[in-house]
């Protein structure tokens, strides 16, 4: 049997416990936001490569076009992360956005990946 307060943890509804299952925090969503819009800058304009993570940059042709795809989609996908947030401090929210949001991430990423696979 689950606990009582186990129970309150997995359907949100425990207000004291701020970062409930099913529910995103505008602070964190924006934080978030923040550090991926960081990262892409500098992978994208600052040339760090070596914070994309699972490749080896020894192993890639054209380092700087590797660079501009991850640090751009990170840009991209830290912007969005930024808008999400701004929805959610506003209170607009609820599955449709929270799809949403998630099927844009997986797509950009997934596409990413695909065409890093392809240079």
């Amino acid at each position: 049997m689950i606990s009582q307060s186990t129970s309150d943890l997995i359907t949100g509804a425990n207000d004291a416990i701020p970062l409930a299952v099913g529910s995103s925090n505008p602070t964190v969503v924006l934080l978030v936001g923040v550090v991926i819009l960081v990262f892409g800058y500098l992978i994208r304009y600052q040339g760090m490569t070596e914070l994309i993570n699972g490749v080896s940059m020894a192993t890639v042709a054209d380092q700087e076009r590797v660079g501009n795809l991850v640090g751009g989609v990170s840009i991209v996908l830290g912007l969005i992360t930024l808008g999400y947030a701004a929805l959610l401090t506003q209170g607009i929210s609820g599955s449709t956005i929270e799809s949403a949001y998630g099927a844009v991430v997986v797509i950009l990423a997934v596409g990413a990946v695909l065409k890093a696979r392809g240079m």
